[in-house]
């Protein structure tokens, strides 16, 4: 699932209305991981994965996602820095 998305109202809104439920979506070519951190903040029972091969998008978000969940932070999201070609073992599990 690798889209871009511009942080625009019809952005959020298509991830606010993500089926929700268990499960894991894997964001491949994230960026600065927006669709990520919206989708993972609208559907707090699914686990969200962000994948970039360029760490310096990443840093951003990432920060926010470990902060705790009273100022902001995502528990169920994390971002990965890592090439399509070479993702981690952990992510095929």
């Amino acid at each position: 699932m690798a889209a871009l998305f511009d942080n625009s109202p019809e952005d959020n809104s298509r991830a606010s209305s993500s089926p929700t439920g268990e499960g894991v979506v894997i964001d491949i070519g994230t960026g600065d991981g927006r669709f990520v951190s919206a989708a993972a903040r609208a559907n707090p029972n699914k686990f969200y994965i962000g994948v970039d091969a360029n760490v310096t998008p990443l840093e951003k978000p990432s920060m926010k996602a470990t902060r705790k969940p009273a100022k902001g932070g995502l528990p169920n999201a994390m971002f990965v820095q890592a090439a399509v070609e070479d993702l981690p073992e952990e992510l095929y599990a």
